[in-house]
């Protein structure tokens, strides 16, 4: 019924059907009764833990003292100082020239980057802005950017990146790597091999990803896999770790997670956690990106720290949809394909992850309980292969045996080249991800 998605971040997966996994989450919501004849959705309105402010058409003008707020809240875990995006926003002297841009990217939906669908389901941690907080910046743009009562920013709550409460292990990728921009002027995916060495089975509930300048570093996945198979991978290619846009190019089994620059640590929910077994590695695919290349590169040493469970916890599962027999003629638009599987038994929904490369446009699930209507599950209407992460149900919807899941992927095809199914980026991919718990 099910089988494990080719990669996740482009990640080969293993040969496994059913596979431990985890998803993160602070706390648990509710679930939805077996019986419902439908899964809740948020309101368009949802701000998915975005900042609060007073709305555009309010009592007074929109100055920069209205719109910094939301900058700290949604934006400033990149857009900071040695932060992973190409200029900061901390000052109205550096807000105020991009607030055409910032108007525009806000209004448009492409940032704060997040890929699900608003009106589907609700997520921890959603970078969502409201239709409110999104006129507000418009507001501001058109009315020229006033400054308005000079205001002093270290009175504003900091949003501090969320950490662990404690750190069992920690391991790096042993040994300092300098990013080249091998799959363009700026971007490089390079994959290294971690040894916890364990000498016992272990549930990770919690994990951070510490890049040595995360400016650097846009995001990472990272699986479990046999460390053998992996070191022989990169002996393979010169230098630390290698070359893997698209796919690892090693044997894995189970995801670990995700991580993206400027967002914390990320601890799984409370009474569950991720298998790691007993001498099995960790499979890491880095995702570089180097804004400034007049400069030398930062020489990298990311490392992982990992916390461990210390009493009972439930390991969660992974269950896959996936299409096959992917054919795009040249200049093509809206082509589809779909799978559909049935769940055997209960099943709650804890979060997901969605694949495709650089042609697809949409992920799409819809859940059809028995004897009632189908209702969305799942959805990215608006596929962009850079902002790919594991995300995470808030609650997390409880679906009946029987219910049918139905997996639409849609991909466009600009080029004068037929695309097919491939594990590079000039191939193509779609595969869906579930993490799930028994009820």
């Amino acid at each position: 019924m099910s089988r494990l998605p080719a990669c996740f971040l482009g990640l080969a997966a293993g040969v496994i059907a059913t596979l431990a996994l985890v998803a993160t989450g602070c706390s648990e919501h509710g679930s939805v009764s077996p019986a419902a004849a439908a899964i809740p959705a948020p309101t368009a309105d949802s701000d998915g833990g975005a900042a609060q402010a007073p709305d555009a058409s309010g009592p007074h003008a929109v100055t920069y003292a209205d719109i910094a707020p939301l900058i700290a809240a949604n934006c400033l875990a990149c857009h900071d100082h040695g932060g992973a995006a190409p200029y900061p926003l901390t000052t109205f002297a550096e807000v105020a020239p991009m607030s055409g841009a910032i108007a525009s990217a806000v209004s448009s939906h492409l940032m704060p980057p997040w890929l699900p669908a608003r009106d589907c389901q609700t997520f921890r941690d959603a970078r969502v802005l409201t239709d409110s907080q999104i006129a507000m910046f418009s507001a501001w743009s058109a009315a020229g950017a006033p400054q308005g009562t000079p205001f002093d920013p270290a009175t504003m709550p900091a949003k501090v990146p969320p950490t662990l409460q404690w750190t069992d292990q920690t391991v790096d990728i042993g040994a300092d790597y300098a990013p080249t921009g091998a799959q363009g002027p700026a971007d490089d995916w390079r994959c290294f091999v971690l040894d916890p060495m364990t000498t016992e089975d272990k549930i990770v509930v919690g994990y951070d990803l510490e890049p040595t300048f995360r400016g650097q570093v846009h995001h990472a996945g990272f699986l479990q896999g046999p460390v053998a198979a992996a070191r022989a991978r990169d002996a393979a290619d010169p230098g630390p770790g290698w070359s893997c846009p698209g796919n690892v190019d090693t044997p894995t089994s189970n995801l670990i997670g995700s991580w993206a620059s400027g967002y914390g640590a990320v601890s799984y929910p409370a009474g569950t956690g991720m298998a790691l077994g007993k001498g099995q590695g960790l499979i890491l695919q880095i995702h570089y990106h180097v804004h400034d290349l007049t400069k030398p590169p930062v020489l990298d040493r990311t490392r992982i720290s990992l916390q461990y469970a210390r009493s009972s916890t439930v390991e969660a599962s992974f269950l896959s949809l996936g299409v096959s027999g992917i054919n795009l003629p040249p200049y093509s638009k809206g082509n589809v394909l779909t799978q559909q599987i049935t769940l055997p038994t209960d099943t709650v929904i804890r979060g997901g992850v969605g694949h495709m490369h650089l042609f697809g446009q949409k992920i799409h699930v819809e859940a059809a309980p028995p004897a009632a209507g189908s209702s969305c599950l799942f959805d990215v209407p608006r596929w962009d292969y850079r902002w790919e992460e594991l995300v995470f149900m808030q609650p997390p919807p409880l679906l009946p045996a029987g219910t049918t899941l139905t997996l639409t992927c849609t991909w466009d095809n600009p080029t004068d080249t037929p695309v097919v199914d491939g594990l590079t980026l000039t191939g193509e991919m779609c595969d869906l991800g579930f993490i799930t718990t028994p009820p």
